[in-house]
């Protein structure tokens, strides 16, 4: 290896350590005066969502994670939630699938964020049992404050979960905005995965 590639080498290998998870493209510049100039740009990869629930409010939260560049997954055991009229986005994919068997159909831990949003209080403490200890940089459950420490009790005393990983679940779902149109809680959701997201570690 000659000089140049040796500082290459080592300006690359202190770049990929900044950036983290995020991939890095390095263009090189040699200047005539002997200097040796490298650009580095992070590029960070596709954001994945896992929308649990398909109805009015997981609708709108596909649409809105959808346009900002979001990859979706929906999923939901209603077959006629699941239809292309109401998915017909091209980042947007639906699984039909039973509430109990999530593990079965995907893979959690290979999402960046997972939003249960039900259309019951027993459903999202179902899916809620089964990501609560997944890797995820982002778990979020929708329901008022009264019916979501009721659900965390219950997944307490089952021995499901304890308090210090429940900490860590965003619940009610979304930043407080005063959102109540099912398109606005879609929004206000989003909102708070994208903080997450993009603040993590700051």
């Amino acid at each position: 290896m000659n000089i140049l590639d040796e500082r290459v080498a080592n300006r690359v290998e202190a770049d990929l350590l900044k950036c983290n998870d995020y991939d890095v493209s390095i263009k090189v510049f040699d200047n005539v005066d002997g200097r040796l100039t490298v650009v580095r740009e992070c590029l960070r990869p596709e954001s994945e969502l896992l929308v649990i629930g398909a109805g009015h409010v997981g609708q709108a939260l596909a649409w809105s994670a959808a346009i900002a560049g979001y990859r979706v997954v929906v999923v939901d055991d209603r077959e006629e939630f699941l239809t292309p009229l109401r998915f017909f986005h091209p980042n947007i994919r639906t699984q039909l699938v039973g509430f109990g068997n999530l593990h079965r159909y995907t893979n959690l831990e290979n999402y960046n964020a997972i939003a249960i949003v039900t259309r019951g209080h027993q459903y999202d403490e179902l899916c809620l049992s089964q990501v609560v200890n997944c890797r995820v940089p982002y778990i979020g459950m929708i329901g008022s404050r009264k019916r979501i420490r009721a659900v965390f009790n219950r997944l307490v005393e089952k021995g499901v979960a304890n308090w210090r990983q429940l900490e860590r679940v965003h619940a009610p779902i979304g930043l407080s905005i005063g959102a109540k149109s099912p398109q606005e809680i879609g929004v206000a959701v989003l909102a708070e995965v994208i903080q997450c997201l993009n603040l993590k570690g700051k």
